[in-house]
């Protein structure tokens, strides 16, 4: 089975038996495995063997380094990440293929009709053996550092992104902070950052538009004058500003340059978004003339 969301290469004893190998053949390994459940198991230790995938004239055959676990499963092997890096490899699950590159153009391995669970692109026909009375592992395995995350969970996981987005899109547009872009000259991407209480965060990389604008040097706030000024005043007052940058509206002209992609389609802010060079610059110096009298 290929795992993407395993950080291991995982090679059942079962199968390691049947390719003839013995215990003498392992490489210690001092790490214990953690499932997504949480629960550890102590490998046998790893071992090094040959992966071909696809045929000639277009197949890849490299060397990969496997832990040996004795557990029951329904797979041979498990190719995680470091299998699919070393192949450079590009999945699809809903082609159910794995193409990769090879010297005579680009190799291609599909999996079995049934499903694209099957076991068909690890080893020979001959190593290959499904007990179907057998029920699937409990869980899935990967190394103590790297949580692994069976299919249901990643499904699960990645639709809470999504879900972020159209929210926070949603939002926006009540408010009426944004607005649909038709033709953009500029576009940016969108990135989630979870936070501390697990919800998500939707920022927007404005990298490249920012390499483009000139600084505004306007000065910040010191927090040493700060400190000083309140010297000798009995209360100290706080204000907390509310969407303080949104409060702001863009020039008209300039709107469409903040513009960024999600699935939903492109938008653009009609008031002064977080992330832009001149962002701070430009409140600072509204604060300082609100407060000047």
């Amino acid at each position: 089975m290929v795992d993407t969301g395993s950080s291991a290469d995982i090679l059942y004893f079962d199968a390691f038996q049947k390719l003839g190998l013995a215990k003498e053949d392992l490489t210690p390994m001092p790490l214990a495995l953690t499932g997504f459940t949480g629960d550890s198991i102590l490998p046998l230790d790893t071992v090094i063997l040959p992966v071909i995938l696809g045929e000639e004239p277009r197949s890849k055959n490299v060397m990969m380094t496997f832990i040996v676990v004795e557990f029951p499963s329904v797979y041979n092997a498990i190719l995680g990440r470091p299998t699919v890096n070393k192949f450079r490899a590009v999945i699809s699950t809903y082609h159910r293929a794995i193409k990769f590159p090879t010297r005579a153009r680009v190799g291609e391995v599909r999996s079995a009709p049934q499903g694209i669970n099957q076991d068909n692109v690890t080893w020979r026909p001959s190593y290959y053996r499904r007990d179907r009375s057998m029920s699937s592992p409990s869980s899935t395995l990967g190394t103590l550092q790297n949580r692994i995350t069976s299919e249901a969970e990643a499904a699960e996981a990645g639709s809470q992104p999504t879900k972020a987005v159209s929210d926070e899109v949603e939002r926006l547009l009540a408010a009426g902070f944004i607005a649909e872009a038709k033709y953009p000259r500029w576009l940016s991407n969108i990135v989630l950052v979870k936070k501390p209480n697990g919800s998500w965060r939707m920022c927007v990389d404005y990298t490249d538009l920012n390499r483009a604008c000139p600084k505004d040097c306007y000065p910040s706030p010191r927090i040493d004058q700060l400190v000083d000024a309140t010297s000798g005043h009995e209360l100290l007052s706080f204000m907390d500003a509310f969407s303080g940058y949104n409060q702001i509206k863009m020039a008209p002209e300039d709107q469409e340059h903040t513009a960024f992609i999600t699935h939903r389609g492109v938008y653009y802010y009609k008031v002064m978004p977080f992330g832009l060079k001149n962002a701070e610059a430009t409140y600072q110096r509204m604060v300082n003339k609100m407060f000047a009298h």
